[in-house]
């Protein structure tokens, strides 16, 4: 498993590789993408790399990824104690998932006061076409889960490890849930011997 150093290391190569590849075949007049894209694409890897990282689920505030976030690190440990450190953090689809369900739902509720105050008041905006946000989250999501992934890499986290994970909590619910059936039956003949 490697260090925080080292994830940011192996993250900011893999752009740097990226920049250089993207450099040389523009030159060479094999690929053209837009500067807007190139930029979006960009900012969420480095976003996915520093401040939105797998680690995210370690209950220390010396992890790297809750110091670069500085005192908003400590908006992160709840989202800890849902993973522990290698869990369901650590998956190649499900993992970076979370994280992002999670930071909305964080943002949200800090927002909410802003949005009940909103809802009072009558504001005319234009809403950017559906066809813009898609493109801009898929180009964003690119550019977050390719960092993501940087990270399993550096971890050497298997490809079938979401399967792994989601098959150890089926069974640790199926156990719970027997667990539960047993006591129920074992407190429900306890008290028909009380009768």
């Amino acid at each position: 498993m490697a260090s925080g150093r080292m994830h940011e290391f192996i993250n900011g190569s893999a752009l740097v590789i990226l920049g250089t590849s993207y450099v040389v075949l523009r030159a060479n007049n094999l690929v053209s993408i837009p500067f807007s894209t190139i930029t979006i694409f960009t900012l969420a890897y480095l976003v996915g790399a520093f401040l939105i990282t797998p680690d995210l689920d370690v209950q220390s505030k010396w992890v790297r990824p809750k110091r670069w976030w500085g005192v908003l690190g400590y908006l992160w440990w709840p989202y800890g104690m849902f993973s522990r450190h290698r869990g369901i953090s650590h998956t190649w689809i499900i993992g970076p998932l979370t994280r992002l369900v999670y930071l909305f739902f964080i943002v949200f509720l800090l927002l909410l006061p802003l949005l009940l105050f909103i809802g009072t008041k009558q504001f005319y905006y234009d809403v950017p076409s559906m066809q813009g946000w898609g493109r801009i989250a898929l180009i964003a999501g690119s550019g977050y889960y390719l960092s993501q992934w940087m990270h399993l890499l550096g971890d050497q986290v298997p490809l079938g490890y979401d399967r792994i994970i989601l098959n150890r909590i089926r069974k640790r619910r199926a156990k719970q849930k027997k667990n539960k059936t047993k006591k129920s039956k074992l407190q429900k003949e306890h008290n028909h011997h009380h009768e």
